[in-house]
């Protein structure tokens, strides 16, 4: 690279860097996301630069994530997923398969600002209630007769009672903004909206350095770790003071590593700033 721009670190600038970019893929043809693995790498490389005062400012922090297009990954089946039921052994393990199969119609509208009228979660939930209202209808008519004159009308107050069920399955949809979910004897409750305005304590991971740089690099920025950094730490050499001075975080201290970018200390897992 430095070859390409024929530039000392100093004098690079973000045009440069851009301009570099932009050669490198219109030349090799390469996808957005080598473009962007390769902007990491540049920031990763000028911000430990910055860091070591070689450099005054990194050139990469005008460079904004490249956006790529994510593959939409295919779910299991519910064949599959009582595969997995039949192949636990513990009751954790249960229970992750649980909360992923007894209400993920549910939780996939939850995520949904606005559901569409034919939303195919919608109909799939409107099938399951209307069966099992067939179900019921069907042992009733097993007893009673109904009169050949009232048939019509009865076969209308039908429809138009699976009418009403599809619009209040529809309105539940688009209404829905917390689903319980039971595992065993354990309630999980899932909501919609902000975490930090819910009532009560709230523990936020961090990394096992507990690193606070947040630059989408080691922390992303979109993520819970870094919105609660810089949403609540503005000041983060207090933070840091904070983390180093923490004796409960120092009983957990296992090593110190050699690494390039982020904090040297490595804590074990299960370690809490108090």
């Amino acid at each position: 690279m430095l070859g390409k721009v024929n530039l000392t670190v100093r004098e690079i600038s973000t045009d440069s860097l851009r301009g570099y970019l932009a050669d490198y893929q219109l030349e090799r043809g390469s996808s957005k996301v080598t473009i962007d693995n390769m902007r990491r790498i540049f920031s990763s490389f000028f911000g430990w630069l910055e860091d070591e005062d070689y450099i005054l400012k990194s050139p990469v922090r005008r460079i904004h994530k490249i956006k790529t297009d994510k593959p939409i990954k295919e779910t299991f089946s519910d064949e599959s997923l009582e595969l997995l039921r039949d192949a636990c052994d513990e009751i954790r393990d249960l229970a992750m398969i649980d909360l992923s199969n007894t209400e993920r119609k549910e939780l996939i509208i939850l995520k949904t600002k606005k559901v569409p009228l034919f939303d195919k979660q919608v109909i799939r939930q409107f099938g399951s209630r209307s069966a099992t209202l067939f179900a019921i209808l069907s042992a009733v008519l097993i007893f009673v007769d109904i009169p050949v004159n009232l048939r019509l009308i009865a076969g209308g107050v039908v429809l138009l009672v699976l009418v009403a069920i599809y619009f209040l399955t529809w309105h539940r949809a688009n209404t829905l903004n917390d689903i319980s979910i039971s595992i065993g004897a354990t309630t999980v409750q899932i909501k919609s909206g902000d975490l930090f305005k819910q009532d009560g304590l709230k523990a936020i991971a961090f990394n096992e350095y507990f690193d606070t740089q947040v630059d989408d690099v080691i922390i992303a920025k979109r993520s819970l770790n870094g919105q609660v950094i810089e949403k609540y730490f503005p000041d983060i050499q207090g933070l840091d003071k904070q983390i180093e001075s923490d004796k409960s975080l120092e009983k957990g201290l296992i090593e110190e590593m050699n690494r390039e970018v982020g904090k040297k200390k490595r804590y074990k897992l299960g370690s809490f700033l108090s």
